[in-house]
C-alpha cells in the first residue's frame, strides 16, 4: 500500500514537471527572463551591497561602544571576550601602575591572530567587515565620553547588556562579527553548524575572577549577569542558526516545489492527501529552513500561490544534513 502511494506521488511530481516543461518548450528566452526576475524579487541577496553592510557595521559598533561608555564603564562591568580582557588590562595599568593606555591598541593586539585564522577559514568580506567593526568600536570607546546616567548598578547591567547585544545583532546578521573571540566562535560554528555562544561564557569566568581579585567582587558578579543577558539577547536575535519547519498545503506541486528548493537550497518532502473541508486532492509540502528563509517563502507564496496554506513552527534538536549559507 505504501509503495503504491509513494509511486502515485512520484507520478504526480513527474507529471507536473513534464507538464511544466512542455508548456515552456518554445519559451526558453522568456524562461531566462523569468528566472532573473525571480531572483530579483524572491531570492535573498547573498552578496549584499557591501557599502550598506559597512554602514550597518558602523552603526552596530557605535551602539555597542556607546553601551560600554553609558553603562558598563561607570559600573565597572566587563563584557565578554577580548573586549573584556582588553578593558581589564587597561584598568589594571591605570589603577596599579598609573599608566593610561588607550583601549584601541590593546584590543587590536588581541585581534591580530584571530583575524588571520578567520581570513584562512572564513570569507574575505566577513573578515574585512569584522575588522572594521573591531576598529570602529575600539576607537569610539576611546573617543566617546563616559556618561554617568545612574547609580543603580543593576539598572546599568540590564540596560547596558541589552544595548550592547543589540549592536552586535546588527553586525552578526549581515555576516560580520565583533572580532576577537567572535572570530573563533564563527570558525567553530561554521564548521560544526552549531552556535556555541553559551559555551564562550565559561572562558570569560577566568577574566572575571581576575577582575574580582584586583577590583570589586560585586562588579565581577554583575559582569556575569551582564554577559549572560547579552548572550541570551544575542542568541535570540541572531538568525543564522535558528531553524523553522514549514508545512505548505497546496493543490499543485510544481512549480512551487522547484522554486522553493531553489529559493532556500533546502529539500522538500511531499505527501498526498485529501482536504476534509473541500473534499479535494491536496499536497503537503514539508521543509526545514533557516529562520531568515521564512520571509522569502511567505513572499513567494503570496505572489505565486496566494491560496496556499502555510504553517511555520520552531525546529529543535535537528540532526542530519542541513545546508547553511557559507560566510562570504
Amino acid at each position: 500500500m505504501a509503495k503504491t502511494k509513494n509511486k502515485e506521488i512520484n507520478d504526480e511530481i513527474n507529471k507536473s514537471k513534464i507538464e511544466s516543461n512542455s508548456k515552456n518548450e518554445n519559451k526558453e528566452s522568456n524562461e531566462i527572463d523569468n528566472n532573473k526576475k525571480f531572483e530579483v524579487h524572491y531570492l535573498e541577496n547573498k552578496n549584499k551591497n557591501f557599502f550598506v553592510r559597512i554602514l550597518i557595521v558602523l552603526l552596530g559598533s557605535a551602539i555597542s561602544a556607546l553601551a560600554m561608555n553609558l553603562f558598563a564603564e561607570n559600573a565597572g562591568l566587563l563584557p565578554a571576550g577580548f573586549t573584556g580582557l582588553s578593558k581589564l588590562i587597561q584598568r589594571i595599568l591605570h589603577t596599579y601602575f598609573n599608566i593610561s593606555v588607550p583601549f584601541f591598541p590593546i584590543n587590536m593586539i588581541f585581534n591580530i591572530i584571530p583575524a588571520i585564522l578567520a581570513f584562512h577559514f572564513l570569507g574575505r568580506n566577513f573578515v574585512i567587515l569584522s575588522i572594521i567593526s573591531v576598529m570602529t568600536s575600539s576607537l569610539l570607546m576611546d573617543v566617546f565620553p563616559t556618561f554617568h546616567i545612574t547609580n543603580d548598578i543593576f539598572l546599568s547591567t540590564v540596560l547596558g547588556a541589552a544595548m550592547h547585544a543589540f549592536g552586535y545583532i546588527l553586525i552578526y546578521n549581515i555576516d560580520a562579527s565583533g572580532g576577537g573571540m567572535d572570530f573563533i566562535t564563527m570558525i567553530i560554528s561554521n564548521k560544526r553548524n552549531i552556535s556555541i555562544l553559551n559555551y564562550v561564557m565559561i572562558l570569560n569566568f577566568i577574566i572575571l575572577a581576575v577582575s574580582a581579585f584586583f577590583f570589586s567582587l560585586e562588579a565581577a558578579l554583575y559582569s556575569v549577569v551582564f554577559q549572560f543577558i547579552s548572550t541570551q539577547v544575542l542568541n535570540h536575535g541572531y538568525l543564522r542558526y535558528q531553524r523553522k519547519t514549514c508545512f505548505i498545503v497546496t493543490d499543485e506541486i510544481q512549480p512551487i516545489a522547484d522554486d522553493l528548493m531553489r529559493l532556500t537550497h533546502h529539500g522538500i518532502t511531499v505527501t498526498k492527501g485529501i482536504g476534509c473541508y473541500t473534499n479535494q486532492e491536496q499536497y503537503l509540502l514539508y521543509m526545514v529552513v533557516s529562520r531568515k528563509d521564512v520571509r522569502n517563502i511567505r513572499r513567494y507564496l503570496q505572489k505565486k500561490s496566494p491560496k496556499a496554506f502555510l504553517n511555520v513552527t520552531d525546529s529543535e534538536q535537528l540532526s542530519g544534513n542541513f545546508y547553511v549559507d557559507p560566510i562570504d
